[in-house]
């Protein structure tokens, strides 16, 4: 799916002594299986604008069109359909006191009625060992093992296939790798990058790490609350 942005502007506490512009007629497009970059200082919007997309927040003006549809006033519940997002904590993500194995099989009925019972009559184990198998991070003799025992890294890579299982067409990445230590953060991108060239979602991720725009086919710079595609040599 692709992400439409037109004239969009965001203003809180509008009318007020205490109104304040966060996006002031921000407009951009991401077409279909494009991996976008967002960046800019803290404060800048960032997050604002992911929750936008997600129909977390409900814009003051403009559109915000995903695939052929007007989302504008569309909640992020129903949103929720089409759009998965991995945050910054590792364990924003995942249920923790859940198993590897159970976190795979709610992600990968989640719009259907969520019960284990059913799905695990068709023994998922070996479908979900050898999808882990794959990545080469090291989980696929973690099923069994309760996610909050799992490394940061860990845990996003696993929030990331997560993602990718559920019959979504978009990715927001909110500074998945802010919490981790530089190598976690690099094998995280390297799954990422991997992940997102299989599924061929649309993506847009947050980041202050300028090495990782490596991975991305356009970037977009937040300042002054207005929006400006960057070229990648910047």
């Amino acid at each position: 799916m692709s992400i439409e942005l037109q004239d969009i502007s965001l203003i809180y506490n509008k009318g007020t002594t205490l109104e304040r512009v966060v996006l002031d007629k921000v407009s951009m497009t991401i077409t279909q299986g494009k991996f976008a970059a967002l960046i800019g200082n803290n404060g800048a919007g960032k997050s604002t604008l992911a929750k936008v997309i997600a129909g977390e927040v409900i814009v003051n003006e403009g559109k915000v069109i995903i695939g052929n549809q007007d989302c504008t006033n569309i909640r992020d519940f129903d949103r929720a359909k089409f759009i998965s997002r991995v945050f910054q904590d590792p364990g924003k993500g995942t249920a923790r006191n859940l198993t590897v194995l159970e976190n795979l099989i709610f992600a990968s009925r989640r719009d259907l009625k969520r019960t284990l019972v059913l799905f695990l009559k068709k023994d998922p184990r070996a479908f979900f060992k050898k999808k882990l198998q794959e990545l080469n991070a090291g989980l696929e003799d973690k099923l069994d093992e309760p996610v909050f025992m799992l490394s940061g890294g860990q845990r996003q890579i696993l929030s990331l296939l997560m993602a990718v299982l559920r019959p979504s067409k978009i990715l927001l990445l909110d500074e998945h790798t802010a919490a981790l230590d530089p190598e976690a953060a690099k094998l995280v991108m390297r799954f990422t990058h991997h992940l997102l060239r299989n599924h061929n979602m649309t993506t847009i991720m947050i980041t202050h790490d300028m090495s990782e725009l490596d991975y991305c086919d356009e970037v977009y710079a937040i300042t002054n609350c207005k929006i400006k595609k960057m070229h990648k040599n910047f």
